[in-house]
């Protein structure tokens, strides 16, 4: 069974990793491509770090800056990764804008000053103005950029024509979009209809279903541990059928 990731790439080498423990062959095709600006990193005086992505926590890590004060990441991924870098007291949300933008509220007494969201030029939902209208003082800088990749390399392109994938793997409404562009502009929209798409979210599945899948898995949560929990589901059922 071999399976294709479709997020940046270092994202991809790491989930890669805790695929092949399952015993599955892992192709990666990142439909962004990532560039860091810890030049961007400002500090200005921040009380509290809000990051909605680990690219952002990547572009703080390449900065070579310190922060010992109250930090939220939008899920325990991002806030595992935070606390590799041995920063100040982590607290994590439930894996989207929404519960990340509460876990702020519920915390605003114990912060006393700005609060820094360090993100990408494209976010969803409108973390600072929701805040903002709170009363809370906070401020966006944008710390890295993901544009589109601009093709699919030929090894995945043949795969895919070969049917070879037994599920695509996405984790972000914009990486389902481009592929889903991808398979427009090469006539590869057919080549889905025995795949399984394993998508994070709702509002990444909408964007899955430009096309015909065998079937579209939602996540139960919006975060990886669920992605791969889908992951394994499919696996199961995959062996039950070669029985």
């Amino acid at each position: 069974m071999r399976v294709l990731l479709t997020r940046p790439i270092e994202a991809s080498q790491l989930l890669a990793g805790k695929i092949h423990t399952l015993g599955l062959q892992v192709d990666m095709a990142p439909m962004l491509e990532i560039t860091l600006k810890p030049e961007a990193v400002q500090l200005d005086g921040a009380a509290a770090l809000v990051y909605t992505s680990k690219n952002a926590v990547m572009a703080f890590k390449e900065s070579g800056q310190k922060f010992e004060g109250l930090i939220f990441a939008v899920g325990d991924a991002t806030a595992d990764y935070v606390r590799a870098l041995g920063c100040g007291e982590v607290i994590a949300a439930s894996g989207d804008v929404k519960s990340l933008i509460a876990c702020v509220r519920s915390h605003a007494n114990n912060i006393s000053g700005l609060i820094l969201h360090l993100s990408g030029e494209d976010t969803r939902g409108d973390l600072v103005g929701d805040l903002a209208k709170a009363g809370l003082n906070v401020t966006r800088k944008i710390v890295y950029k993901a544009e589109p990749a601009r093709e699919i390399e030929a090894q995945i392109r043949e795969r895919i024509k070969l049917g070879k994938y037994t599920a695509i793997l996405f984790f972000s409404p914009r990486s389902a979009r481009t592929f889903m562009s991808f398979l427009e502009k090469n006539d590869m929209n057919s080549n889905m209809k025995a795949v399984s798409a394993i998508v994070m979210s709702e509002a990444v599945a909408s964007e899955a279903k430009t096309v015909s899948w065998s079937e579209i898995m939602v996540a139960d949560k919006p975060d990886e541990e669920a992605m791969m929990e889908c992951l394994k589901l499919l696996k199961e059922g995959h062996l039950d059928k070669e029985k």
